[in-house]
């Protein structure tokens, strides 16, 4: 028998969300796969940050000198990358700051470069295996036609259908490189739930050799271009990115401690923030300002999981959001108004170190502040833990859903944005944000928010193969029992292996759930259902594969 995990989105439409740590968050315990999140469309190649990357995870890597000194600071070398992938590529975003940028150099690897490394059937050879194994490095300054590539001789596969695109910072001091490279060309299956070995490396020269490198799972040396046994793994995701932000059902309420409960893990999103500048520079490096995000919703109450990390934090200043703090703005109609409209615009700051009772809310137009902060502050729970290092905290809440006046109904779609705010002892220095690409705006404007919409809670299926022999048919047998509250059980045969897709419909048509879709065996299988975050109806479950295409119906009934 072997069994699959496949995450399924209980959803009435396919909108973004994610389940594993793709960006890198200070939870102990965290998985250490990186996920990669299906697009629900391609991005555009171009070197700038369409709207869908916003809600990928920022991953960043870990700085290192080349066997000489670390670099000087973030302007010497500093980076991150953002992953995707659909049913044709796997797209990245590549962020690079770096004062001096040089590619003069004969040796590829000794320019300003990024490279990424691929195993796609995460075997962890010791050496290149000859197969899938490979190493891609673009150079700043030269397009496709000039990436260098080590493995397996699949330059030409490459090339033929990737795309690059490069863009410098306006100030000179560091690119974005954009890529899409052909899933065919470095063999990997376009399956959710597949594992592939992968690596991420900046090489760094500021005028006359490779000074340092960065790597985001290796900790040290100039390793992987010829071992893939020191890779990390990556995953390919069924959850899709959006452009819209899913705020995913909680099947119980996490405890507001400050701790991420395993609800938590399962069914929200680790969202990174972007950071810049406060009028000035943008922070000195990732500690100094970094954070993410989550959230969940239940018929009562919106949860948030924050975590910042910050190497001094600080609370002294009289005009609260010139402290650590971080701020959430809710626009409950998402009638995106240029002011806050008085009705269900608001922003809630939460400082670092003070209380519920100390949450500072602004609002617009006729509802005052005092009457939303009653609101909140009745039924908000709001709860700190500050990293055992001290280089940071964590902030967990509870808001009422009808504090804030957002409906809890699934699909709702509401306007939504987080801040974060960061004092070195002085003055606010920096600021994150999710959505807002500059400056320090939102809290007076609601048409600058991004959008979220709540969604159903994520679950998960088994598939089991029940018998190893080849069936004389293709079948699709009735969910036993049925009708049923809340699991069922669907067993299907397929005479040829293949790709498969087994998915549940509602009486509009609509995709509400996918239960298998991956490359099977012949055989017959059998597949648990639960349908817990389901109302009471009729539905639909339809089996899809090369050669048929068949369709029962399922009554849930509660």
């Amino acid at each position: 028998m072997r069994r699959y995990t496949i995450f399924l989105l209980l959803i009435a439409c396919t909108v973004f969300s994610t389940g594993l740590l793709a960006n890198d968050i200070r939870v102990s315990g965290a998985d250490t796969l990186l996920e990669v999140r299906k697009a629900k469309f391609a991005p555009v190649i171009d070197g700038v940050m369409d709207p869908i990357w916003r809600s990928v995870g920022e991953t960043w890597l870990t700085s290192f000198g080349n066997g000489t000194s670390l670099p000087d600071d973030k302007a010497d070398l500093y980076g991150s990358f953002k992953l995707m992938w659909d049913d044709n590529n796997i797209y990245g975003l590549l962020t690079t700051y770096d004062e001096v940028l040089f590619n003069g150099m004969t040796n590829s690897y000794e320019n300003d470069s990024w490279e990424v490394y691929f195993d796609a059937d995460n075997s962890k050879g010791a050496s290149y295996d000859g197969v899938n194994d490979c190493q891609i490095r673009f150079e700043w300054q030269k397009d496709v036609a000039g990436a260098d590539i080590d493995g397996n001789g699949i330059i030409t596969d490459v090339q033929a259908g990737a795309e690059l695109m490069q863009v410098d910072f306006d100030a000179g001091n560091g690119y974005m490189i954009e890529f899409s490279i052909p899933l065919d060309a470095i063999q990997l299956s376009p399956v959710a739930g597949t594992l592939f070995g992968f690596e991420a490396q900046q090489n760094d020269n500021d005028g006359t050799a490779r000074d340092h490198i960065s790597k985001w799972w290796a900790q040290s040396g100039d390793v992987g271009w010829n071992n893939a046994s020191v890779f990390g793994t990556a995953i390919l995701s069924d959850l899709a990115v959006d452009t819209v932000l899913s705020v995913h059902k909680a099947p119980s309420a996490p405890v507001i401690d400050g701790l991420m409960d395993d609800v938590w893990k399962s069914n929200s999103v680790g969202v990174s923030q972007t950071s810049y500048g406060n009028g000035t520079g943008l922070p000195d490096s990732r500690d100094d300002l970094t954070g993410d995000f989550r959230l969940m919703w239940d018929d009562n109450n919106i949860y948030g999981f924050f975590t910042s990390t910050d190497d001094i934090l600080f609370n002294g200043m009289t005009n609260t959001y010139e402290n650590d703090c971080w701020e959430v703005y809710l626009d409950a109609d998402n009638s995106k108004g240029t002011a806050y409209d008085g009705v269900n615009d608001a922003q809630i700051r939460m400082e670092w170190g003070k209380d519920v009772a100390a949450a500072d809310i602004e609002v617009g137009g006729g509802v005052t502040a005092a009457d939303v902060l009653a609101a909140v502050q009745a039924g908000a729970e709001i709860a700190q833990l500050d990293f055992d290092d001290g280089a940071g905290w964590y902030l967990e809440f509870s808001f009422p859903l009808d504090a804030v006046q957002l409906a809890g109904v699934v699909g709702t779609e509401f306007g939504f944005e987080t801040q974060m705010n960061d004092n070195d002892g002085t003055a606010r220095d920096h600021i994150t944000k999710w959505w807002a690409q500059s400056g320090d705006v939102g809290w007076n404007n609601a048409s600058v928010f991004g959008t979220a919409v709540l969604l159903d809670a994520i679950v998960t299926v088994g598939v089991d193969k029940i018998d190893r022999a080849i069936p004389t048919e293709y079948s699709l047998k009735q969910n036993y029992p049925n009708p049923f509250n809340p699991s069922t059980k669907i067993n299907f045969s397929i005479l040829e292996p293949g790709m498969v897709s087994l998915k549940v419909y509602n009486l509009l048509g609509q995709e509400i759930a996918t239960l298998v879709n991956e490359e099977l065996n012949a055989g017959a299988f059998e597949v648990n259902f639960n349908a817990a975050n389901l109302s009471s109806g009729t539905y639909f479950y339809k089996l899809k594969t090369e050669n048929t295409s068949l369709v029962k119906k399922m009554i849930v009934l509660k």
